[in-house]
């Protein structure tokens, strides 16, 4: 049985995290499991998301504080222009300060900072349905 590959849109403004996340799904990619698109601004993400680049992603994954556009006015944008979209916060602060518009913008999941890359691939593999690799 063949499995879809899951695009994700990972979207924050620290280069470390980015190319973190790079390292992490590394094997996933190269195993085309995944698709991941990077960015380093909500006003990159939905270029993005408008392109054709952007048409096959089914999940977006934003840190909250980013500068010009944080993570909940772009997922607020994100949510009312692309609704089916699967939405994710990841932030160093506690999710309990997100509560709100973690249940407005329909978040599925919180992933706190530092990351577990671990977490991320569990919810994926539930989410999805899938068996990405848990390295």
């Amino acid at each position: 049985m063949s499995v879809e590959k899951l695009h994700i849109l990972i979207v924050d403004d620290e280069d470390a995290i980015l190319q973190l996340a790079k390292y992490e799904f590394e094997e996933e990619v190269d195993a085309n499991m995944l698709d991941i698109s990077y960015c380093s601004s909500g006003a990159e993400a939905l270029n993005i998301l408008s392109s054709h680049e952007g048409r096959n992603i089914r999940l977006v994954i934003s840190d909250i504080r980013m500068p010009e556009m944080d993570g909940i006015e772009f997922l607020k944008n994100v949510r009312r222009e692309y609704p089916g979209l699967a939405l994710c916060f990841w932030s160093a602060n506690s999710p309990v300060t997100y509560e709100k518009q973690m249940m407005e913008l329909k978040i599925l999941d919180f992933f706190e900072k530092p990351l577990d890359h671990s977490k991320i691939r569990k919810f994926i593999n539930k989410e999805f349905k899938m068996n990405i690799l848990s390295s």
